[in-house]
């Protein structure tokens, strides 16, 4: 849940009113920046400190949260990488 559904509620399918077109893009354009600092440092540099933290009985808990990042890290890919063909026409 969390971010994931909130882009496959609302980035699933491509608007067919066109003046949604660019609300549906800023929100699209919003999650692949998320995902960008998402991937580089923030979430992944939190799970290697925290791994490093924690005590024994948490190292289950720990392998859930590295599997569900990379779940949402895939998940969200051909969400956000997909564009509205009509706002990349030639003028």
């Amino acid at each position: 849940q969390g971010p994931l559904e909130v882009a496959q509620v609302f980035l699933s399918d491509i608007p067919t009113d066109p003046r949604d077109f660019r609300f549906h893009n800023k929100l699209r354009l919003c999650f692949k920046d998320f995902m960008k600092s998402y991937r580089t440092n923030r979430c992944r540099d939190a799970l290697r400190k925290n791994k490093h933290l924690i005590a024994m009985d948490q190292h289950e808990y720990q392998k859930e949260l590295e599997k569900n990042y990379l779940r949402l890290v895939d998940a969200l890919h051909p969400i956000i990488d997909r564009k509205i063909p009509e706002l990349y026409r030639p003028v």
